[in-house]
């Protein structure tokens, strides 16, 4: 979905602004401890400041990068 998403903004929407962003597990759903975890509340501080910056970032400053790449 991820990859359908980011192919959708690179051809038909280059104006949109898209991104992924994975989730951890909430560590009550590792319950053999191999896993990384974050707590829910954790996860939303990050989603929050994520969105606010993305929020107060002008577009023109976006990195224009795919899959993640970031070199």
């Amino acid at each position: 979905m991820a990859y359908g998403l980011g192919h959708l903004i690179a051809t038909e929407f280059p104006h949109v602004r898209g991104g992924f962003v994975h989730v951890p597990w909430a560590p009550e759903q590792v319950t053999d401890g191999t896993a990384p975890s974050l707590p829910p509340a954790t996860v939303a501080h990050g989603l929050r400041a994520l969105l606010s910056t993305a929020a107060r970032t002008p577009a023109e400053q976006d990195l224009k990068v795919t899959e993640g790449a970031t070199h």
